[in-house]
């Protein structure tokens, strides 16, 4: 099994896409600018947990982007970053607000419907019409 891990629909992120700004982690990729809430999975390819996350994850993505930006990072790549953030295990999920800073972990359900749901009912999320309609 390797080490590293990739999606194919959410957005791989890297320590120079989420930097710190005034104290805060900003996600600076342009698909989390200007959009409602969204999420970023920091995972490692080795753990199991994050080989189930990964599909229902993945899927999720398919249908939230744009309007719900979704990245991940590759801890084993990157695990400086996920240090710094004080990420402590894997996978963790962290929400992104409208001003593209990390927020609070999800602790929801890691299904591909749990994801969504969060994604739905998010204050300041902006999905299309539809949108939430297609889980």
């Amino acid at each position: 099994m390797s080490s590293s891990i990739k999606l194919s629909h959410a957005i791989p992120l890297t320590d120079q896409t989420i930097v710190k700004r005034g104290g805060k982690w900003v996600v600076t990729h342009p698909a989390f600018k200007n959009k409602g809430e969204g999420m970023v999975a920091f995972m490692a390819g080795w753990c199991g947990h994050c080989q189930r996350l990964k599909p229902q994850y993945d899927k999720a993505a398919s249908i939230a982007m744009p309007d719900c930006p979704m990245g991940y990072v590759d801890c084993v790549a990157y695990p400086n970053l996920a240090s710094a953030i004080g990420i402590q295990g894997y996978p963790t999920i962290k929400m992104v607000n409208a001003q593209s800073q990390l927020t609070d972990n999800y602790n929801g359900d890691r299904s591909f419907q749990g994801i969504m749901m969060k994604l739905c009912t998010s204050p300041g999320s902006g999905p299309k019409p539809g949108y939430c309609s297609r889980r």
